[in-house]
């Protein structure tokens, strides 16, 4: 019950399929040829992009301590120290201008959250996301770029 002439197109597309596998395997492996990377130029690209990328300094916030938010009367607090990491270098300058308007950043959105809330790895999150900002819109444009807390207790 086969059909001759269908049985020959699939022979015929099966041989063209073939040669065609065989032309790219033959093509990649024997005619195009690419350039192995030296040492010397992969040395050199590295050495642009350092010399491209400014790592910026973060700017020290002394400690503070604040109260938490509690519904109950126990008093809740956060101890923390953090570093903000600005855009710029230049940024640090607007920071040291306006330390104690970044603490009452700081210690606004810290009133806001509860212990149970904040006391979370997700908690720890939005806080730092809140913080953020909160002092970018205070200065009217983006200048802190990340926030690195070297302690954090939540008590």
């Amino acid at each position: 019950m086969s059909n001759p002439i269908i049985d020959k197109i699939v022979i015929i597309i099966n041989a063209l399929g073939l040669f065609f596998a065989l032309g790219v395997n033959v093509y990649t492996t024997f005619i195009a040829k690419r350039e192995l990377p030296t040492d010397l130029v992969e040395f050199m690209k590295l050495k642009e992009a350092m010399n491209s990328t400014t790592l910026v300094a973060p700017y020290k916030l002394e400690k503070i301590l604040t109260n938490l938010y509690s519904e109950r009367n126990k008093l809740k607090f956060i101890d923390m120290e953090l570093h903000l990491v600005p855009f710029k270098q230049a940024d640090e300058e607007l920071f040291k201008k306006k330390t104690p308007e970044i603490y009452d950043s700081i210690i606004d959105v810290a009133m806001r959250m509860k212990k149970e809330e904040i006391n979370t790895l997700s908690g720890k999150i939005i806080f730092e996301e809140r913080v953020k900002k909160k002092i970018n819109r205070f200065y009217g444009r983006a200048v802190v770029k990340n926030i690195l807390f070297s302690k954090f207790v939540v008590q």
